[in-house]
């Protein structure tokens, strides 16, 4: 897997990890990712859920919002690399795009970022 095919989208048949605490929006894009794209997807609103999606299932790449509330997603993308020896490709959702947050993001260790407000699902 590489970000280059999620972009121009074949992602179809990709294991993904879909992290927000947004109920509404994280079902939203599950289904999206699903049934638009061919992925399967696995959910979590936090990092304890994370976590033990990484540790149970095969996931080829991470979606993970910036702004999880109580958690930030560049902690939480820390705690992936610290816990993990070779984690999957994460890539950082959030509705902010301040380029501040995407320069951690990338120096962070991210491989790339999706702005909210660009997706585009037609």
């Amino acid at each position: 897997m590489n970000i280059q095919s999620m972009k121009s989208g074949n992602i179809a048949g990709l294991i993904l990890a879909l992290v927000d605490d947004d109920n509404i929006y994280r079902d939203y894009m599950s289904q999206i990712l699903i049934h638009q794209y061919g992925c399967r997807v696995f959910d979590a609103s936090n990092s304890e859920e994370m976590l033990s999606l990484l540790s149970n299932n095969p996931i080829d790449c991470i979606i993970l919002d910036y702004n999880m509330g109580v958690e930030s997603g560049l902690a939480i993308g820390e705690l992936i690399k610290k816990k993990f020896s070779d984690p999957p490709p994460i890539i950082m959702l959030t509705g902010e795009a301040k380029e501040r947050t995407i320069v951690k993001a990338f120096r962070g260790g991210f491989s790339d970022f999706l702005s909210k407000l660009d997706l585009n699902f037609n």
